[in-house]
């Protein structure tokens, strides 16, 4: 219907504009006018049939995006620009371009515990808990991720928890806030990698086991590849390295997602190249992932302790994303028996 009008306003207006000029004119005879409105039909329908157009393609991932070039669509596209490649000259202040997809069409999803390679902006709510050896922790997280520049980002997390433990008396309280600039150093169609530079504050009071009493700095390296046909493969490494103590301890992760479009083949590339903007309503990911760390000073040096998170995203709506994963120690030692995560994604 809006394709119909727009087409019908197109000729009004050059009809109008062609009687203007006609009537302004002293000696326009019939035949002349007649012919300027002829013209005028023209003109209008010349330019507007690729309106009628269609360019049938299919992208990365053989989704196919049958589109009238031109007509206005109800989903935001963007135009990527060419990958970066290996080249750290370029791209530092350039203009991010908003969108949830790779150049390939494969959606970039959020893991539970590991930090990603991609540029995004989004918030998120999560709430863990956890059954433990000695109680039940709740946590109730809030985080922001914001991109500035094509290769510049910022995550910001604040933690609330409650501790329930057995034979103690509960506390609950802030924990300790983490900012992380974000860099992105290698850009191509099917891989990315960042480095994260994370700091650790000691807002959780110490004394009741809600913060860790130091600053602690966690460089890490994260890596996302298109493995093809939606599955993708994260990867984490890093050092948490505590400014106090001294120590140290090797963290890492790893994910593989795979993405289902539960509610019919979207248009994720438009015929004209250009990218959706946000994941379409019941795109749902799978997620398969572990986190370990290992110390490598001190009294727990050598006992390194990892969790499997296996858990699920879904789209709502282009903007909200709602998520759910079950936790459990992947060997031992256990500092867990069991936990879930329940999160709220909100896109911007």
């Amino acid at each position: 219907m809006r394709l119909q009008f727009a087409v019908a306003a197109a000729m009004t207006a050059a009809l109008c504009c062609a009687l203007a000029r006609s009537a302004c004119a002293q000696h326009v005879s019939s035949e002349s006018l007649s012919a300027e409105i002829a013209s005028a039909w023209r003109l209008s329908l010349a330019s507007h049939v690729n309106l009628f157009d269609f360019d049938i393609e299919k992208d990365g991932d053989g989704h196919s995006h049958a589109h009238p070039i031109g007509e206005p669509d109800q989903h935001d596209f963007t135009r990527l620009p060419a990958p970066l490649g290996a080249n750290l000259f370029e791209g530092w202040f350039d203009k991010w371009s908003h969108t949830h997809y790779s150049r390939q069409g494969t959606p970039f999803v959020h893991l539970f515990a590991n930090e990603p390679a991609f540029m995004d902006r989004d918030f998120f709510l999560d709430f863990a808990l956890t059954n433990g050896e000695e109680g039940m922790e709740f946590e109730l997280e809030a985080e922001i991720e914001y991109t500035f520049t094509r290769r510049i980002g910022l995550v910001i997390e604040a933690p609330y928890a409650w501790l329930d433990p057995d034979d103690e008396t509960s506390e609950n309280g802030f924990g300790d806030i983490a900012v992380a600039p974000r860099f992105l150093l290698l850009d191509y169609d099917r891989f990315l990698l960042a480095v994260n530079m994370e700091f650790e504050f000691p807002t959780g009071n110490e004394d009741r086991g809600l913060g860790a009493g130091e600053t602690i700095f966690a460089p890490s390296i994260s890596t996302w590849l298109d493995l093809g046909n939606d599955f993708t493969l994260q990867n984490n490494v890093g050092i948490e390295h505590g400014l106090s103590s001294d120590s140290d301890a090797f963290v890492w992760g790893g994910a593989l997602t795979y993405s289902i479009y539960t509610k019919g083949e979207p248009e994720i590339i438009r015929s004209d190249g250009a990218v959706r903007a946000h994941f379409p309503e019941g795109l749902l990911n799978l997620i398969a992932e572990i986190r370990g760390e290992h110390p490598l000073d001190g009294e727990d040096e050598g006992n390194g302790t990892a969790e499997w998170i296996l858990g699920a995203s879904y789209s709502l709506s282009p903007h909200v994303e709602v998520r759910a994963a079950l936790t459990f120690p992947a060997w031992n030692p256990r500092e867990f028996d069991n936990g879930a995560i329940f999160s709220l994604i909100y896109h911007f």
